[in-house]
């Protein structure tokens, strides 16, 4: 089993091919091996919850989410999981529309490289993911370290749960998507609900007094 601390090191699986723009914005959104050692607590806005999503491919990853489950090595409560098959079904307008649906932040787990179970399938996700990332880091995004991706050889449940728990510590501090046109799910206090009056109960009927005449 490769380990993780090599992994951070090499360039991340996948780079042949693309754009150099493309490479650096990968190797910025790539775990390394400063998530292995480092101690991660609460940091950032305490009064903004972030959405965050982990798409997590159904080998590798899924196996690591398991034994993070089995272990006990929690993560943030923030964090909702997607299975999908593999890494490489992941469409970047679907990571898109995810961000204008809402979420503040994607998490994509991979199979390690020379790990995948379908061979090229990490190679085929981090092209896409590659020039996906370096379309959202353009000024005009802004969503700079929003989208994050690790690799995993299985059962790393640990490594896991403190690279999500980052993550989620990350995103809080750059607070709510400002692509987030979804208003059931925009952060911040919520207007006012306008106050319904109860109905007036139903007058009784007034004895009429009749005079003498």
């Amino acid at each position: 089993m490769a380990d993780f601390l090599q992994r951070g090191r090499q360039n991340p699986p996948g780079q042949g091919g693309l754009p150099p723009e493309s490479q650096k914005a990968l190797k910025e959104a790539t775990i390394t091996d400063q998530v292995a050692h480092k101690e991660v607590v609460g940091k950032g806005r305490e009064d903004f919850q972030p959405r965050v999503a982990a798409l997590c491919c159904n080998w590798c990853t899924w196996s690591s989410l398991d034994e993070a489950g089995v272990g006990g090595h929690k993560f943030p409560s923030e964090v909702g999981v997607i299975r999908t098959l593999c890494s490489a079904r992941i469409e970047p307008r679907n990571v898109i529309n995810m961000f204008r649906e809402g979420i503040d932040g994607v998490f994509v787990g991979a199979c390690d490289k020379g790990s995948c179970h379908y061979l090229s399938g990490t190679n085929l996700a981090q092209k896409e993911l590659g020039q996906l990332m370096e379309v959202l880091s353009s000024p005009s995004f802004g969503f700079r370290a929003r989208l994050k991706i690790g690799f995993f050889v299985g059962r790393e449940g640990p490594l896991f749960a403190r690279a999500l728990t980052e993550f989620v510590d990350e995103v809080r501090s750059l607070g709510p998507s400002p692509l987030n046109d979804n208003p059931t799910y925009r952060s911040g206090p919520r207007p006012a609900e306008a106050k319904v009056e109860a109905p007036a109960p139903p007058e009784e009927p007034r004895l009429v007094k009749l005079e003498d005449i």
